[in-house]
């Protein structure tokens, strides 16, 4: 018998019984356990940080900003991402910048 078998969410430390709060609307209790348990088998002992929803979906924006510039359309994109105009064009210089670079290389 696997000893694992038969753990529950009240087995687990709070931090762990929380993260199985959060997936209640995706997974039932033993689904989220057994995720839990994979996450922390494969990250044991190792400090891990959750880049915040806002990062991720910044770096979103970013890459549609520069997947879709056309030559002229900044004010489009602006408004499209909500990022001001000047962080629009700022972001194409990087990229183009970047590109430059990569080009030289």
């Amino acid at each position: 018998m696997n000893w694992l078998e038969g753990l529950k969410r009240e087995d687990l430390h709070e931090n762990y019984q929380e993260m199985i709060d959060l997936l209640a609307p995706l997974l039932d209790d033993a689904q989220s356990v057994q995720v839990i348990l994979t996450l922390a088998g494969h990250y044991n002992s190792q400090a891990f940080y959750f880049r915040s929803v806002k990062e991720i979906i910044s770096d979103r924006k970013r890459r549609y900003i520069i997947d879709n510039f056309n030559g002229d359309n900044q004010p489009q994109l602006s408004r499209d991402t909500g990022f001001s105009l000047v962080y629009v064009y700022e972001i194409l210089a990087e990229d183009r910048n970047k590109k430059q670079l990569s080009f030289l290389n």
